[in-house]
């Protein structure tokens, strides 16, 4: 269990015995997507596992720098500028305002690179744009708490063990070169630092347990060893 969340739960119910505090009647939400953009200041860090040598081609540098990434919309025109996605099942708070280790699914990510990286081949600098998406859907954990004097709680996320495929694609040159099919990493939120989250209808609007659930922070980090989400 999260530390951050624990202290909030018992701060938040504290709060509402001695105020005396009105619970919200609807104490569930319904399964649904949580659907993000990918900040530019994304990265994707090679210094804990290198390219070799010779893996651009026959006389090329090895790379232990970091790709700088942004997301890559999945589709434009049925999901806007949503380039990752994560699968929550339906929760019930009725019992427990704070419900660990609920399932969840890293099911799409998208990004590119902000700009290429560079690679000395043959005493030559060469250009490569990088991409970033998963090999299969991610399973996960969420835990969640319920602010039972608000239309929302807190979130955090851990143990989403994800298969990445990294391509690199040579600027101005026809050369692809494919990373190893899985480029493994395991992704968590700061377990000190919970998300909060409001039902869909925004800030201090309570609409239901049908609305879409949201992070009320403008970007939150999501990142394991290798990979640094800004969403």
């Amino acid at each position: 269990m999260k530390n951050g969340i624990l202290l909030a739960v018992a701060f938040a119910l504290l709060t509402l015995l001695a105020t005396g505090g009105t619970a919200w009647a609807t104490n569930s939400i319904l399964g649904d997507d949580m659907n993000w953009q990918a900040q530019p200041n994304s990265d994707l860090d090679f210094s804990g596992a290198p390219l070799p040598p010779g893996f651009f081609g026959p006389g090329c540098d090895g790379f232990s720098g970091v790709a700088t990434l942004q997301g890559n919309p999945l589709d434009l025109a049925t999901l806007g500028d949503t380039d990752t996605i994560v699968r929550r099942p339906p929760v019930d708070f009725s019992g427990n305002p704070f419900q660990p280790n609920i399932p969840i699914q890293l099911v799409e990510l998208s990004l590119v690179s902000t700009i290429p990286i560079m690679v000395n081949c043959g005493g030559v600098p060469t250009e490569w744009d990088v991409s970033v998406n998963l090999d299969s859907p991610a399973n996960g954990l969420m835990n969640m708490f319920h602010n039972p004097s608000d239309p929302g709680g807190l979130l955090d996320f851990h143990g989403i063990n994800a298969c990445l495929q990294v391509e690199f694609v040579e600027v101005l040159g026809p050369a692809v070169v494919p990373l190893f099919p899985c480029r493994p990493v395991s992704l968590e939120t700061d377990p000190d630092v919970p998300q909060e989250w409001l039902h869909g209808c925004g800030p201090g609007v309570f609409c239901g347990a049908s609305d879409i659930l949201f992070p009320v922070a403008p970007s939150f980090e999501l990142s394991g060893p290798g990979l640094t989400l800004f969403l």
